[in-house]
């Protein structure tokens, strides 16, 4: 973490001559990266360029466009805010400012954007805007409706770092109960992955023995249900992956003898020219094999649709038939992706931004009846978000699934830029940590903070979320077979923990645990709070108690059939409250700290009212690099960070090493010249 002086020199080099470039040439460079998906620095050329040529309303819309593309919404609606009322060539602003918003989770304020946008449009195309206005307006309202209304009977974790990394992870395809493959850009291009369960824990994903392609990048595979054949897609991206808009064709490889055969390309009528065809699903019939796949192929309703396709399952060619379109009652106007379909049910599960969803991408399910589809059926929260989810697909023991979303979750996902893989699962009785939080007369504690974490052996644990209550009591939904550690604290009192076990918990419903905290400088009563949690039997509501020498804390369990989940979080997980302070004077943004060019990332360790690099707790951090802050203005905090580090895997380690040093909470932060990317 030393750097010669030729390295500042180059980067002050740089600088200088990006601020010499005129507003052309800025546009000239942003234009062409963004045709090569580089949608980060396209959007810096175009905000430069605007700043310089601020009657060029176009640039700054551009800028809008490249965020949106990143799906960073909230900076998208910061962008296009500076024109949502202006017409002519940025006549669409005001409506993706509005959709960013919602995107955002800002329905309140997206639905009255969308009300003056439509009452201000005077295009030719009125009638279109205005179905498109009163869609996303359904959609505000929908979120607005059922916000209180998530599905407590579905749990969802975010998989872990084996699996999910910075960049975007996505088609999840369950081989068996305990092996997973999917697809990820964490190597650049779009490659096949594969992790396996083991004692109930992912293992560092590989990239599985399937057959080489001299060109493209593979990705979104499906094996037909007798694992005999594969299909999956090629796609042409010229080095950049652009999500649901990349161009790709699907290949089928097949069993032999001597292993997977040669990729064959399904017949030229599947991709028509000038199209895509992508995210297949392949499922038997007794006689026919059914290929569901998505494509903007003629003769469909808008954007991508649902399509599908058949083969005798006696041949042993690749002939299909001539596609089929799912529908009008499955397909828009709009893009519908990545289906599933469950032969056992008969129900088609896909993702859609055309009809009415709480953000971008929602994802739906439908019956089929004969040789069409019922209507569409919103699965609600959690399973949808704000933002875009997709990939639905079911594990074959029925428990549950898996799916994609950029949404955030708690420290585990912080920002909505990258797409991460999720598993889900119904468990078949409800479990619950339960309690009170008093003093020393037993009143109840007010503004407690209390955190939950799944203790992944002696040294690592994992923040599941933290919470403030408000009225002296707590209460999480639990897993089976998972290892957890409770904390609370509160300004002002002795912070207390927990740690307890749900494994082989025999019907427990109930994990009731009470805090008695002590005050800071009053004589402690040691067996306050300190009593062993009770457990209630769902069956013959009998209460036992246990203490943590029973829970085996740390012992390594080896049925791989326990399947670690984790409590369901669909919002992001915040610093406790603070309350404003008007400003008096100015405070400084952030640490005099080098700024490099390229990719490279800190480890955020805490946020503080006050930065004090003396304090003990940084005492072991400051070992690993240089401490440096940030100052948010709007929360009158510091962020505090240490760096840099400029490989994934030297920042991984740092992550977990600060998480040793006692700053549980503790996440990457990618930077790009200098500029935060993480939000």
């Amino acid at each position: 973490m030393k750097y010669s002086l030729s390295i500042f020199i180059c980067l002050f080099a740089f600088t200088l001559s990006a601020q010499n470039l005129s507003w052309k040439k800025h546009s000239k460079i942003a234009d062409k990266l963004f045709e090569q998906g580089k949608y980060a620095d396209a959007a810096e050329h175009y905000e430069a360029a605007w700043k310089k040529k601020p009657t060029k309303k176009d640039l700054i819309y551009k800028a809008g466009d490249c965020y949106y593309e990143l799906k960073n919404f909230r900076k998208a609606a910061e962008t296009y805010k500076r024109v949502k009322d202006e017409n002519g060539d940025v006549g669409l602003a005001g409506l993706k400012y509005a959709r960013a918003l919602k995107q955002d989770g800002q329905y309140e304020l997206a639905k009255k954007e969308l009300l003056s946008y439509n009452k201000k449009y005077k295009g030719d195309d009125k009638k279109v805007v205005s179905k498109l206005v009163f869609n996303e307006l359904a959609g505000c309202d929908m979120g607005l409706a059922i916000e209180d209304e998530v599905n407590k009977s579905i749990v969802i974790e975010h998989l872990s770092e084996s699996i999910n990394t910075l960049e975007n992870e996505f088609a999840p395809i369950p081989f068996s109960d305990d092996i997973l493959y999917f697809s990820s850009t964490m190597s650049g291009d779009a490659k096949m992955y594969r992790s396996q369960r083991q004692s109930g824990v992912w293992t560092q994903a590989v990239v599985p023995d399937l057959p080489t392609i001299t060109s493209g990048q593979i990705c979104h595979g499906s094996f037909s249900p007798d694992n005999q054949r594969f299909y999956f897609t090629i796609c042409q991206t010229n080095g950049v992956w652009k999500g649901t808009k990349t161009n790709c064709d699907i290949y089928v490889t097949r069993v032999e003898d001597s292993g997977w055969s040669n990729p064959e390309k399904l017949r030229d009528y599947i991709r028509m020219e000038g199209n895509t065809a992508t995210h297949p699903f392949v499922v038997h019939t007794e006689k026919e094999e059914i290929l569901y796949f998505s494509s903007d192929r003629e003769g469909g309703f808008g954007g991508l649709d649902i399509w599908y396709t058949k083969r005798q399952l006696a041949s042993d060619d690749v002939d299909f038939s001539l596609p089929k379109n799912a529908g009008p009652r499955i397909n828009t106007l709009g893009d519908e992706v990545t289906p599933f379909y469950n032969a056992q049910t008969e129900v088609l599960y896909f993702s859609s931004n055309g009809h009415v969803t709480l953000g971008g991408f929602d994802i739906f399910k439908a019956k089929k009846l004969g040789n069409r589809f019922d209507k569409p059926e919103h699965l609600g929260l959690p399973l949808n978000s704000c933002n875009d989810d997709y990939y639905y697909i079911e594990e074959k023991n029925g428990s549950g699934g898996f799916l994609v979303s950029n949404r955030l979750f708690g420290l585990e996902k912080i920002n909505t830029i990258e797409n991460d893989i999720f598993i889900f699962a119904t468990p078949s009785a409800q479990i619950m940590a339960t309690g009170n939080i008093a003093g020393k007369n037993n009143e109840k504690l007010t503004s407690v903070n209390v955190n939950l974490y799944e203790v992944k052996n002696s040294t690592k644990n994992r923040l599941l979320t933290s919470r403030v209550v408000e009225n002296g009591a707590y209460q999480f939904v639990l897993l089976p077979n998972t290892e957890y550690r409770l904390t609370v604290l509160k300004d002002g009192y002795k912070s207390e923990e927990k740690r307890f076990s749900t494994f082989d918990n025999d019907g427990k419903s109930n994990y009731s645990m009470d805090f008695q905290l002590a005050e800071l400088g009053a004589i402690v009563d040691n067996t306050a709070g300190s009593s062993p949690p009770v457990f209630t039997d769902s069956n013959t509501g009998r209460t036992t108690t246990t203490t943590d020498n029973n829970t085996n804390i740390g012992t390594a369990y080896t049925d791989n059939n326990k399947t670690p989940t984790v409590i369901i979080d669909t919002r992001p997980t915040l610093p406790p409250p603070v309350k404003y302070k008007p400003k008096t004077k100015s405070k400084p943004n952030n640490t005099s700290t080098p700024t490099h060019s390229g990719v490279y990332y800190k480890v955020q360790l805490t946020v503080v009212l006050k930065f004090n690099p003396s304090q003990s707790m940084f005492r072991e951090v400051k070992t690993m690099g240089r401490l440096d802050t940030e100052y948010m203005a709007e929360k009158d905090w510091y962020r505090v960070l240490v760096g840099d580090f400029f490989s994934l895997k030297e920042a991984r380690d740092a992550m977990l090493q600060a998480q040793q040093y006692g700053f549980f909470d503790a996440f990457l932060v990618k930077y790009r010249n200098g500029r935060r990317v993480t939000p």
